[in-house]
């Protein structure tokens, strides 16, 4: 396996922010019903410092 590992902090700090984003999308949102569907970490979007988008 040529991929490299993410340290246990940068895990943390992605999972930490999908599961906000959810709670935004569930709990937030005003505009109305939003299904997500597909949630799996090959659909997170991350920033370069491992900030999901």
């Amino acid at each position: 396996n040529d991929k490299e590992t993410l340290e246990w902090p940068a895990r943390q700090k992605i999972a930490v922010g999908a599961a906000r984003g959810l709670r935004y999308l569930h709990e937030e949102c005003r505009v109305g019903c939003i299904v997500h569907r597909d949630m799996r970490p090959n659909n997170i979007l991350i920033t370069h410092d491992f900030e999901p988008m």
